[in-house]
């Protein structure tokens, strides 16, 4: 078992290392085009709702691409959640190699304001889980209910 660990994580440091080339990529094709280079921040969106209350949805299938921010990373990870910093190596790497070596990740912990999803916790999981090529993730969710746009959608 440690033997099979150990491999994934130097597996887990060449996938870092692809995911930080394919980062650098995205984020040079967004100035380009003059769209966000990071995740979504929570707390404008919450600051900008007059009221809200918060419901505990308990675990949910959650769509990788539904995730569009981060509670307080929004600034190490690309919009497709791939990491923005060498700083994020090797706690990133472990996390791949616990994946490959357990066959699975625990839920993430996520904000949900209609159908945009923020992470509380688990960033590194939820980007490992699309490195995998993962398209749903378990999640732990709590909504929040406030007031909507005209049409029904939520406010973002």
């Amino acid at each position: 078992m440690e033997g099979n660990y150990r491999l994934a994580l130097v597996e887990g440091k060449e996938q870092f290392n692809q995911e930080r080339f394919q980062a650098a990529w995205e984020e040079t094709i967004a100035r380009l085009r003059g769209r966000p280079r990071g995740l979504a921040p929570y707390l404008p969106v919450v600051q900008r709702l007059p009221w809200h209350t918060e419901h505990e949805r308990g675990i949910r299938e959650v769509p990788l691409r539904s995730i569009v921010g981060s509670v307080n990373r929004a600034h190490q990870f690309t919009a497709q959640m791939r990491p923005r910093s060498d700083f994020l190596r090797e706690r990133w790497s472990r996390v791949y190699a616990a994946a490959l070596a357990s066959q699975g990740l625990p839920p993430i912990e996520l904000y949900q304001y209609g159908d945009a999803y923020y992470v509380r916790d688990g960033h590194h999981r939820c980007s490992v889980a699309r490195a995998l090529g993962a398209r749903e993730m378990q999640a732990y969710v709590t909504e929040l209910i406030g007031p909507t746009a005209e049409g029904g959608r939520a406010l973002r």
